[in-house]
Protein backbone atom coordinates (compact mmCIF):
# COMPACT_ATOMS: atom_id res chain seq x y z
CA UNK A 1 0.00 0.00 0.00
CA UNK A 2 1.12 3.57 -0.75
CA UNK A 3 0.79 6.38 1.77
CA UNK A 4 -0.78 9.23 -0.15
CA UNK A 5 -1.69 12.88 0.48
CA UNK A 6 -4.10 14.74 -1.79
CA UNK A 7 -2.29 17.78 -3.25
CA UNK A 8 -5.60 19.65 -3.41
CA UNK A 9 -7.10 19.35 0.09
CA UNK A 10 -4.37 17.58 2.09
CA UNK A 11 -6.45 14.48 2.87
CA UNK A 12 -4.24 11.50 3.78
CA UNK A 13 -4.98 7.87 2.92
CA UNK A 14 -3.64 4.63 1.51
CA UNK A 15 -3.68 3.43 -2.09
CA UNK A 16 -3.12 0.04 -3.67
CA UNK A 17 0.27 -0.07 -5.42
CA UNK A 18 -1.48 -1.39 -8.53
CA UNK A 19 -2.89 2.14 -9.02
CA UNK A 20 0.54 3.84 -8.98
CA UNK A 21 1.14 6.35 -11.80
CA UNK A 22 -2.56 6.35 -12.71
CA UNK A 23 -5.10 9.22 -12.45
CA UNK A 24 -7.13 8.97 -9.25
CA UNK A 25 -9.89 11.04 -7.64
CA UNK A 26 -9.71 12.23 -4.04
CA UNK A 27 -12.77 10.96 -2.10
CA UNK A 28 -12.80 14.12 0.04
CA UNK A 29 -12.55 17.01 -2.46
CA UNK A 30 -13.05 15.11 -5.77
CA UNK A 31 -9.80 16.53 -7.22
CA UNK A 32 -8.14 14.41 -9.94
CA UNK A 33 -4.36 13.90 -9.85
CA UNK A 34 -1.78 11.27 -10.80
CA UNK A 35 -0.90 8.80 -8.06
CA UNK A 36 2.87 8.67 -7.48
CA UNK A 37 4.93 5.56 -8.00
CA UNK A 38 5.90 3.37 -5.09
CA UNK A 39 9.44 4.78 -5.18
CA UNK A 40 8.45 8.35 -5.90
CA UNK A 41 5.59 8.96 -3.45
CA UNK A 42 7.78 10.76 -0.93
CA UNK A 43 9.33 12.96 -3.60
CA UNK A 44 5.91 13.78 -4.98
CA UNK A 45 4.83 15.16 -1.63
CA UNK A 46 7.87 17.44 -1.56
CA UNK A 47 7.32 18.86 -5.03
CA UNK A 48 7.53 22.61 -5.36
CA UNK A 49 7.21 25.18 -8.12
CA UNK A 50 8.69 28.61 -8.88
CA UNK A 51 9.44 30.86 -5.93
CA UNK A 52 6.57 33.11 -4.90
CA UNK A 53 7.28 36.74 -5.76
CA UNK A 54 4.98 39.54 -4.69
CA UNK A 55 5.65 41.64 -7.78
CA UNK A 56 4.92 38.71 -10.11
CA UNK A 57 1.70 37.86 -8.27
CA UNK A 58 0.52 41.46 -8.40
CA UNK A 59 1.31 41.83 -12.11
CA UNK A 60 -0.45 38.54 -12.84
CA UNK A 61 -3.51 39.65 -10.85
CA UNK A 62 -3.73 42.88 -12.89
CA UNK A 63 -3.34 40.93 -16.13
CA UNK A 64 -6.04 38.41 -15.19
CA UNK A 65 -8.40 41.17 -14.07
CA UNK A 66 -8.15 43.11 -17.33
CA UNK A 67 -8.39 39.93 -19.44
CA UNK A 68 -11.56 38.84 -17.63
CA UNK A 69 -12.94 42.36 -17.18
CA UNK A 70 -15.78 42.10 -19.69
CA UNK A 71 -16.97 38.84 -18.17
CA UNK A 72 -16.31 39.41 -14.49
CA UNK A 73 -17.40 43.03 -14.01
CA UNK A 74 -20.79 42.77 -15.77
CA UNK A 75 -21.41 39.59 -13.80
CA UNK A 76 -20.48 41.47 -10.62
CA UNK A 77 -23.10 44.10 -11.41
CA UNK A 78 -25.69 41.38 -12.01
CA UNK A 79 -24.90 39.77 -8.64
CA UNK A 80 -25.06 43.13 -6.85
CA UNK A 81 -28.19 44.28 -8.71
CA UNK A 82 -30.51 43.95 -5.64
CA UNK A 83 -28.20 46.10 -3.50
CA UNK A 84 -27.71 48.67 -6.28
CA UNK A 85 -31.49 48.84 -6.83
CA UNK A 86 -32.06 49.39 -3.10
CA UNK A 87 -29.55 52.25 -2.97
CA UNK A 88 -31.03 53.76 -6.16
CA UNK A 89 -34.54 53.72 -4.70
CA UNK A 90 -33.29 55.48 -1.55
CA UNK A 91 -31.36 58.07 -3.62
CA UNK A 92 -34.44 58.77 -5.76
CA UNK A 93 -36.63 59.24 -2.69
CA UNK A 94 -38.87 56.33 -3.66
CA UNK A 95 -38.40 54.68 -0.27
CA UNK A 96 -37.22 55.90 3.10
CA UNK A 97 -33.59 55.21 3.98
CA UNK A 98 -33.35 51.68 5.35
CA UNK A 99 -31.37 50.75 8.39
CA UNK A 100 -27.59 50.56 7.74
CA UNK A 101 -27.64 47.05 9.20
CA UNK A 102 -30.00 45.82 6.46
CA UNK A 103 -27.97 47.27 3.59
CA UNK A 104 -24.71 45.99 5.16
CA UNK A 105 -26.04 42.44 5.50
CA UNK A 106 -27.36 42.47 1.92
CA UNK A 107 -24.05 43.76 0.58
CA UNK A 108 -22.13 41.16 2.63
CA UNK A 109 -24.29 38.33 1.30
CA UNK A 110 -23.97 39.43 -2.34
CA UNK A 111 -20.22 39.95 -1.97
CA UNK A 112 -19.93 36.35 -0.75
CA UNK A 113 -21.65 35.10 -3.91
CA UNK A 114 -19.48 37.33 -6.09
CA UNK A 115 -16.28 36.08 -4.42
CA UNK A 116 -17.06 32.42 -5.12
CA UNK A 117 -18.16 33.20 -8.70
CA UNK A 118 -15.08 35.32 -9.44
CA UNK A 119 -12.66 32.71 -8.07
CA UNK A 120 -14.20 30.09 -10.36
CA UNK A 121 -13.78 32.40 -13.38
CA UNK A 122 -10.18 33.24 -12.46
CA UNK A 123 -9.16 29.59 -12.20
CA UNK A 124 -10.82 28.75 -15.52
CA UNK A 125 -8.84 31.61 -17.08
CA UNK A 126 -5.56 30.44 -15.50
CA UNK A 127 -6.04 26.94 -16.91
CA UNK A 128 -6.75 28.40 -20.38
CA UNK A 129 -10.42 27.43 -20.40
CA UNK A 130 -13.41 29.62 -21.10
CA UNK A 131 -15.60 30.14 -18.04
CA UNK A 132 -19.27 29.35 -18.43
CA UNK A 133 -21.42 31.92 -16.63
CA UNK A 134 -24.01 29.33 -15.64
CA UNK A 135 -21.39 27.05 -14.09
CA UNK A 136 -19.79 30.02 -12.36
CA UNK A 137 -23.08 31.07 -10.76
CA UNK A 138 -23.87 27.47 -9.80
CA UNK A 139 -20.51 27.14 -8.07
CA UNK A 140 -20.90 30.55 -6.45
CA UNK A 141 -24.24 29.72 -4.85
CA UNK A 142 -22.99 26.31 -3.72
CA UNK A 143 -19.93 27.72 -1.93
CA UNK A 144 -21.56 30.91 -0.61
CA UNK A 145 -22.41 29.56 2.91
CA UNK A 146 -18.79 28.63 3.62
CA UNK A 147 -17.46 31.84 2.03
CA UNK A 148 -19.81 33.91 4.19
CA UNK A 149 -18.74 31.95 7.26
CA UNK A 150 -15.09 32.64 6.45
CA UNK A 151 -15.65 36.38 5.98
CA UNK A 152 -17.62 36.54 9.24
CA UNK A 153 -14.96 34.67 11.23
CA UNK A 154 -12.14 36.77 9.75
CA UNK A 155 -14.14 39.86 10.75
CA UNK A 156 -14.45 38.52 14.30
CA UNK A 157 -10.69 37.88 14.40
CA UNK A 158 -9.96 41.38 13.17
CA UNK A 159 -12.32 42.89 15.71
CA UNK A 160 -10.74 40.80 18.47
CA UNK A 161 -7.19 41.94 17.69
CA UNK A 162 -8.31 45.53 17.11
CA UNK A 163 -10.39 45.80 20.30
CA UNK A 164 -7.51 46.41 22.77
CA UNK A 165 -6.16 49.21 20.60
CA UNK A 166 -9.59 50.77 20.17
CA UNK A 167 -10.22 50.66 23.93
CA UNK A 168 -6.90 52.39 24.64
CA UNK A 169 -7.57 55.02 21.98
CA UNK A 170 -11.03 55.78 23.38
CA UNK A 171 -9.57 55.96 26.89
CA UNK A 172 -6.78 58.25 25.73
CA UNK A 173 -9.17 60.59 23.95
CA UNK A 174 -11.54 60.57 26.92
CA UNK A 175 -14.79 60.09 25.00
CA UNK A 176 -18.10 60.02 26.83
CA UNK A 177 -21.75 60.41 25.93
CA UNK A 178 -21.46 64.21 25.73
CA UNK A 179 -18.24 64.37 23.74
CA UNK A 180 -19.79 65.50 20.47
CA UNK A 181 -22.62 67.68 21.74
CA UNK A 182 -20.62 70.83 21.12
CA UNK A 183 -20.20 69.94 17.45
CA UNK A 184 -16.38 69.83 17.66
CA UNK A 185 -13.96 66.94 18.03
CA UNK A 186 -12.70 66.32 21.57
CA UNK A 187 -9.01 66.79 22.29
CA UNK A 188 -6.91 63.81 23.39
CA UNK A 189 -6.51 63.63 27.15
CA UNK A 190 -3.53 61.27 26.87
CA UNK A 191 -1.73 61.42 23.47
CA UNK A 192 0.69 58.68 24.54
CA UNK A 193 -2.16 56.27 25.28
CA UNK A 194 -3.81 57.12 21.95
CA UNK A 195 -0.55 56.47 20.09
CA UNK A 196 -0.03 53.15 21.88
CA UNK A 197 -3.61 52.12 21.12
CA UNK A 198 -3.13 53.03 17.45
CA UNK A 199 0.07 50.96 17.39
CA UNK A 200 -1.74 47.93 18.84
CA UNK A 201 -4.53 48.41 16.32
CA UNK A 202 -2.16 48.32 13.35
CA UNK A 203 -0.10 45.45 14.77
CA UNK A 204 -3.23 43.37 15.20
CA UNK A 205 -4.34 44.10 11.66
CA UNK A 206 -0.93 43.23 10.23
CA UNK A 207 -0.84 39.93 12.11
CA UNK A 208 -4.29 38.72 11.03
CA UNK A 209 -4.86 40.15 7.53
CA UNK A 210 -1.81 38.66 5.72
CA UNK A 211 -2.43 35.28 7.37
CA UNK A 212 -6.05 35.15 6.21
CA UNK A 213 -5.71 36.53 2.68
CA UNK A 214 -6.10 33.07 1.13
CA UNK A 215 -9.05 31.96 3.28
CA UNK A 216 -11.69 32.93 0.68
CA UNK A 217 -10.02 31.12 -2.24
CA UNK A 218 -9.43 28.09 -0.02
CA UNK A 219 -13.12 28.00 0.86
CA UNK A 220 -14.10 28.24 -2.81
CA UNK A 221 -11.50 25.87 -4.27
CA UNK A 222 -10.59 23.27 -1.65
CA UNK A 223 -14.10 22.76 -0.27
CA UNK A 224 -12.95 22.98 3.33
CA UNK A 225 -15.11 24.22 6.17
CA UNK A 226 -14.90 27.67 7.75
CA UNK A 227 -12.22 26.88 10.34
CA UNK A 228 -10.35 24.60 7.94
CA UNK A 229 -10.18 27.38 5.32
CA UNK A 230 -8.65 29.86 7.77
CA UNK A 231 -6.20 27.25 9.10
CA UNK A 232 -5.17 26.39 5.54
CA UNK A 233 -4.64 30.09 4.70
CA UNK A 234 -2.48 30.43 7.81
CA UNK A 235 -0.43 27.45 6.63
CA UNK A 236 0.06 28.81 3.10
CA UNK A 237 1.31 32.15 4.45
CA UNK A 238 4.15 30.57 6.47
CA UNK A 239 7.52 31.89 5.38
CA UNK A 240 5.90 34.51 3.15
CA UNK A 241 4.50 36.87 5.78
CA UNK A 242 6.45 40.01 4.90
CA UNK A 243 6.00 39.50 1.18
CA UNK A 244 2.27 39.24 1.78
CA UNK A 245 2.33 42.41 3.88
CA UNK A 246 4.10 44.27 1.07
CA UNK A 247 1.70 42.86 -1.51
CA UNK A 248 -1.27 43.85 0.64
CA UNK A 249 0.05 47.40 1.02
CA UNK A 250 0.74 47.67 -2.72
CA UNK A 251 -2.78 46.54 -3.59
CA UNK A 252 -4.20 48.97 -1.03
CA UNK A 253 -2.22 51.89 -2.46
CA UNK A 254 -3.40 51.11 -5.99
CA UNK A 255 -7.04 51.02 -4.89
CA UNK A 256 -6.58 54.18 -2.79
CA UNK A 257 -4.97 55.96 -5.74
CA UNK A 258 -7.96 55.07 -7.91
CA UNK A 259 -10.67 55.80 -5.35
CA UNK A 260 -9.29 59.04 -3.90
CA UNK A 261 -9.99 61.26 -6.94
CA UNK A 262 -13.36 59.57 -7.39
CA UNK A 263 -14.20 60.29 -3.75
CA UNK A 264 -13.23 63.94 -4.15
CA UNK A 265 -15.47 64.29 -7.23
CA UNK A 266 -18.39 62.67 -5.37
CA UNK A 267 -17.93 64.93 -2.35
CA UNK A 268 -17.83 68.10 -4.48
CA UNK A 269 -20.43 67.45 -7.17
CA UNK A 270 -22.87 64.81 -5.89
CA UNK A 271 -25.85 65.34 -3.62
CA UNK A 272 -25.03 63.80 -0.20
CA UNK A 273 -28.28 61.79 -0.39
CA UNK A 274 -27.01 60.06 -3.54
CA UNK A 275 -23.43 59.41 -2.43
CA UNK A 276 -24.27 55.97 -1.03
CA UNK A 277 -25.72 54.91 -4.39
CA UNK A 278 -22.70 56.09 -6.36
CA UNK A 279 -20.31 54.58 -3.83
CA UNK A 280 -22.08 51.23 -4.17
CA UNK A 281 -21.99 51.45 -7.98
CA UNK A 282 -18.31 52.41 -8.18
CA UNK A 283 -17.31 49.86 -5.55
CA UNK A 284 -18.52 46.82 -7.52
CA UNK A 285 -15.57 46.66 -9.99
CA UNK A 286 -13.14 47.12 -7.11
CA UNK A 287 -14.71 44.17 -5.27
CA UNK A 288 -14.20 42.09 -8.43
CA UNK A 289 -10.56 43.23 -8.60
CA UNK A 290 -9.92 42.35 -4.97
CA UNK A 291 -11.28 38.83 -5.45
CA UNK A 292 -9.09 38.32 -8.53
CA UNK A 293 -6.13 39.53 -6.49
CA UNK A 294 -6.85 36.98 -3.74
CA UNK A 295 -7.39 34.13 -6.20
CA UNK A 296 -4.10 34.76 -8.04
CA UNK A 297 -2.26 35.13 -4.74
CA UNK A 298 -3.62 31.78 -3.57
CA UNK A 299 -2.79 30.16 -6.93
CA UNK A 300 0.84 31.34 -6.86
CA UNK A 301 1.39 30.25 -3.25
CA UNK A 302 0.11 26.76 -3.99
CA UNK A 303 2.16 26.51 -7.17
CA UNK A 304 5.28 27.42 -5.20
CA UNK A 305 4.63 25.06 -2.29
CA UNK A 306 3.18 22.08 -4.13
CA UNK A 307 4.34 22.42 -7.72
CA UNK A 308 0.78 22.09 -9.03
CA UNK A 309 -0.44 23.41 -12.35
CA UNK A 310 -3.52 25.60 -12.81
CA UNK A 311 -5.13 22.64 -14.56
CA UNK A 312 -4.67 20.44 -11.49
CA UNK A 313 -5.86 23.15 -9.12
CA UNK A 314 -8.98 23.78 -11.20
CA UNK A 315 -9.81 20.08 -11.49
CA UNK A 316 -11.80 20.38 -8.25
CA UNK A 317 -14.49 22.21 -10.23
CA UNK A 318 -15.06 19.24 -12.55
Amino acid sequence: MLNLECPQCGAVGELDEALANRPIRCPECQAVFDAPSATGSAAALEASGPEFRASTAFARALSVFFRTFFVLVPLAFVVHAPSIALHAAVAAGMIDPVMPFVTSVLSWFLTGILSAVAIYIVFQHLRGARAQVGRALEHGFRRTPVVLGVTFLVGVLLFGVALPGLVLMVGGIGLDGNSFESGSYPEAQSPGLVAFGLLLLFLGMFVVVPRTLCALPVAAVERRGVFGSIARSWELSKGRFWRLVGLMLLAGLVVLGALLPIGIVLAVFVDPVKIDFWSQLIGVPFQAWYTVFLAVLYHDLRVEREGLSAETLASVFE
